[in-house]
C-alpha cells in the first residue's frame, strides 16, 4: 500500500459519475427540471441547513427501527449488509434509482421526505448544501471515519467541519467488452466504425455519455465547450447511435447482452458489469480508451427530514468498515474509500484497480469532468444543452 496521498488535487465539484444529469436542470422544460425549480421555490430554497456541532450523536436517538434508502442497485450493501441489519434491529427498505434526478424528485416529494439515506454524487454536494437537503454528519459520529483517506472526506466537508455527504465509493466508466469477440479499444472513435454496427449498447445518461463523447472528439473540459462544440459531439454520438443495438436502462442491462452475446462493447460502462457478467459465467473486460475515461465518486447523506436519523448514521458508518469497502471492491468490482481494505478485495475485484498506483490511474486515465453550467454564459453550451442533445441522438 503507498504511503502517500496517492491522489492529485482536485477540486469537489469535479467529481461525479453521471455529473449534474441529478442536477435536474433548472432550466428548461423538461420533467428532469421540475424537482430543481421546485427546490428553489419551497420555502427553505436556498437555505442551509443547520450546523450540528454541539447536537451529539445521543441525541439523535437509538439505532434500530426501520430505514428508507434511496440509492443505486448494490449501493444498499447486498447480502453483505445483512448481518449488520440483524444485530443492529434495522430494516432496511430500499428504493432503487437509475440517476441522482431520481434522489432529488423524491426528496422534494411528500413521500421522499421520509428516506433516512440517499445517494448524492459528489459534484452535487454544494448544490444539496445551498438548498438544505442534507443533514450535516459530524466526523466523530463515525467510528470509521479516521480510516477514510483525507483527500475524500475533504471532498465533502463544509466550512464548519462537518460532512455534507459521506462518500464510500468511486470508480471509472470505460468501455466494457467481450474479450472472446474483440480486443480492448484504444479509442473511443473505435465505436463508432461501422464493423461493429449492432454490437454496441449505449446507456441511457445524457450527461456522462455527453461528457464521454466530449472526451472522445478531444474535448478535454466538457463543461466549458461551446455550442458548436457540442455539435461535434453531438455528430459523434449519432455515429455511435447507428452501431447501437439498444440504449440501456442500467448497467446491468449491459452486462446480460454481452454475456449473451447481443453486443460486444459499451459506450460508455461500468467496472462493476465484470462482477456482474462473472455472476452469470460471463467474462467482461473495462477498457480505457487514450481519449480518457469519465470518473465518479458517490457518497451517501442524511436527508434533513429524514425520520431515524440516528440509524441513517450508523449504517453509512457500517459502510466506511471494513468489511464494507470488502463488498464494495469484491461485489460492485468498484473503488475504496479506505485503503487498509484493499487487501480484502480478491479474485476478479482486486484486478480492477492497482492500488499501489492509483496516482497514474487518476492523472493519466479518468477525467473527473464538470457537467454543463445551468445557465447560459455567452456561446457555452448550456445543462439542458446537452439533454437536447442526447434527446436527438435517441431519437434517430
Amino acid at each position: 500500500m503507498p504511503s502517500h496521498n496517492p491522489f492529485p488535487p482536485l477540486r469537489p465539484q469535479e467529481l461525479t459519475r453521471a455529473a449534474f444529469l441529478r442536477r435536474a436542470a433548472a432550466v428548461g422544460l423538461s420533467a428532469s427540471a421540475l424537482p430543481l425549480l421546485a427546490a428553489c421555490g419551497g420555502d427553505d430554497a436556498g437555505k442551509a441547513a443547520e450546523p450540528t456541532g454541539d447536537v451529539k450523536l445521543e441525541d439523535l436517538g437509538a439505532v434500530g427501527g426501520a430505514i428508507q434508502i434511496l440509492t443505486y442497485a448494490g449501493y444498499e450493501g447486498g447480502d453483505a449488509i445483512k448481518p449488520w441489519l440483524k444485530q443492529a434491529g434495522v430494516a432496511q427498505k430500499v428504493t432503487p434509482i437509475n440517476n441522482q434526478d431520481d434522489v432529488t424528485t423524491k426528496l422534494r416529494s411528500p413521500a421522499g421526505r421520509t428516506a433516512d439515506a440517499a445517494q448524492l454524487g459528489v459534484a452535487q454536494v454544494e448544490q444539496y448544501r445551498q438548498l438544505g437537503l442534507a443533514y450535516p454528519i459530524q466526523p466523530e459520529w463515525l467510528s470509521n471515519s479516521a480510516k477514510v483517506d483525507k483527500y475524500f472526506l475533504d471532498l465533502t466537508m463544509d466550512a464548519n467541519g462537518a460532512l455534507t455527504a459521506v462518500p464510500f465509493v468511486w470508480g471509472s466508466l470505460g468501455c466494457n467488452y467481450d474479450p472472446k469477440r474483440m480486443g480492448a479499444i484504444e479509442s473511443w472513435q473505435e465505436l463508432a466504425d461501422p464493423k461493429l454496427k449492432g454490437r454496441v449498447a449505449m446507456i441511457d445518461d445524457p450527461v456522462s455519455t455527453v461528457q464521454t463523447g466530449a472526451l472522445a472528439v478531444g474535448i478535454r473540459e466538457p463543461s466549458k465547450m461551446t455550442r458548436d462544440q457540442l455539435e461535434q459531439v453531438k455528430e459523434f454520438l449519432v455515429k455511435v447511435k447507428a452501431n447501437a443495438r439498444t440504449v440501456a436502462a442500467g448497467y446491468a442491462d449491459i452486462g446480460d447482452l454481452i454475456v449473451a452475446g447481443d453486443v460486444w462493447a459499451s459506450f460508455q460502462g461500468w467496472n462493476a458489469v465484470e462482477i456482474f457478467a462473472a455472476a452469470k459465467d460471463g467474462v467482461v473486460k473495462t477498457a480505457y480508451p487514450k481519449e480518457g475515461t469519465v470518473g465518479f465518486v458517490d457518497c451517501y447523506i442524511v436527508p434533513k427530514d429524514a425520520d431515524n436519523k440516528r440509524s441513517a448514521v450508523a449504517f453509512i458508518d457500517q459502510m466506511l468498515s471494513t468489511e464494507m469497502q470488502a463488498y464494495v471492491g469484491n461485489e460492485l468490482g468498484s473503488g475504496l474509500v479506505r485503503l487498509d481494505a484493499a487487501s480484502e478485495v480478491k479474485g476478479l475485484g482486486a484486478q480492477v484497480f492497482d492500488y499501489d498506483n492509483l496516482k497514474e490511474l487518476f492523472e493519466t486515465k479518468l477525467v473527473f469532468a464538470l457537467d454543463a453550467p445551468i445557465e447560459s454564459s455567452g456561446d457555452i453550451a448550456t445543462h439542458e444543452d446537452w439533454v437536447a442533445a442526447w434527446e436527438d441522438v435517441k431519437a434517430t
